[in-house]
């Protein structure tokens, strides 16, 4: 690996620490190194893509904190020791030198290699499409999805057969109690209530909370209104409490 050390008591370009790149085994970054015993210095990191091309500004990143210095003068703290480390890929020349100082002594080094031969590090969330079925319950959340949202097939609803789907029928009572309704069992739900009058006229549609939502005693139904609906005959459609 190329490498070079000075020391800089100047400022200006012309008192630069400047490193050839190795040309057989091209580096892809570099390493810049601050120590010494000084007061003020703005550190500049340039790159030369020939010799005796223009000089351009390389973005660093500080060592120690993983700052980012976009190719601006870096500010150095008084008799810092410190490292920055940037990607100078296709250079042939690199330069570090200080375009402000006031006393003491700056000793830089520059070392370069192939430190970027595998793809930068970012940070985030991996985006990973889950296997069918493996989408943690309530990980969605409310509204996030809308049928708009959906493909074809995307979502399935729950399996229920023609066997288990059950109409059943029975009168009403004056006020609210338990009406015999077999072939009810436990759990069942009620998704379906209308009323089909005794005389003959319209179908009665019954307000939501008539009955109970779910069979709490096998071959019964339990009317919650404290109405007369004596009138009718209601029909029933219960599914079971898996569907």
């Amino acid at each position: 690996m190329p490498y070079k050390t000075g020391t800089i008591s100047a400022t200006g370009s012309a008192n630069a620490v400047a490193l050839v790149l190795s040309q057989s085994a091209p580096d892809t970054g570099v390493v810049v190194g601050v120590s010494g015993t000084f007061v003020g210095g703005t550190l500049v990191v340039e790159k030369q893509l020939r010799t005796e091309g223009p000089w351009y500004p390389v973005g660093v990143v500080e060592d120690a904190t993983m700052a980012i210095d976009g190719g601006d003068a870096i500010t150095l703290a008084n008799s810092t020791v410190n490292s920055w480390t940037g990607n100078v890929a296709g250079a042939t020349n690199v330069r570090a030198y200080l375009s402000a100082y006031t006393s003491g002594a700056v000793v830089v080094e520059i070392i370069s290699g192939k430190f970027f031969d595998s793809p930068p590090v970012t940070t985030g969330k991996l985006q990973t499409t889950p296997a069918a079925g493996t989408v943690a319950e309530a990980s969605i959340a409310t509204a996030a999805v809308t049928v708009a949202k959906l493909g074809a097939g995307a979502a399935t609803l729950p399996k229920v057969t023609f066997t288990g789907i059950k109409v059943l029928a029975a009168a009403g009572r004056n006020g609210a109690g338990a009406i015999t309704l077999t072939g009810a069992v436990i759990g069942d739900r009620v998704i379906v209530a209308f009323g089909a009058p005794t005389a003959g006229g319209a179908l009665a549609a019954p307000a939501a909370g008539t009955w109970e939502s779910a069979i709490t005693v096998t071959d019964q139904i339990q009317q919650a209104s404290a109405s007369n609906l004596t009138a009718n005959t209601y029909v029933f459609t219960l599914v079971p409490a898996t569907a």
